[in-house]
């Protein structure tokens, strides 16, 4: 495959990875759960995608080709778009932590019994008084 359609293929990739991670997002920003089911088949295959398009981006071996200047704009064009999904992937981990958060949350609270308090004292040892409290 040529060198500027490979580059190319992996510019539309990008694209397509930009989009769903905003997609991503925006899921996560307005349902505060996280993505399930279809969504997640459609970022694993796009991603499998994406890896085929470095590996062979890889077997170019553009920097030992002596006209490796002529794809200056396109190597330009893909890091700055790889650059924009790690911005955006880096949000939304910050936006799965926030989600596994609350729901851990949600999970671990339990209603405050009167017995569960007495078992949560039972096994507390005493505290132990200081010189200045026995003074009062």
């Amino acid at each position: 495959m040529a060198i500027d359609l490979t580059l190319q293929n992996h510019i539309t990739l990008c694209d397509e990875t930009y989009s769903l991670m905003l997609e991503e997002n925006k899921i996560l920003k307005e349902t505060g759960s996280i993505p399930e089911g279809e969504f997640l088949k459609r970022k694993q295959n796009l991603l499998l995608r994406l890896d085929a398009s470095v590996e062979a981006i890889k077997e170019l071996n553009l920097k030992d080709s002596p006209n490796a200047y002529k794809y200056a704009d396109l190597i330009k064009t893909a890091q700055k778009k790889l650059m924009k999904i790690s911005l955006l992937d880096r949000e939304n981990e910050q936006l799965f932590l926030k989600c596994n958060a609350q729901e851990h949350i949600k999970l671990s609270a339990r209603p405050k019994t009167p017995e569960r308090i007495r078992a949560l004292y039972k096994n507390e040892p005493t505290p132990i008084s200081t010189d200045h409290e026995n003074q009062e």
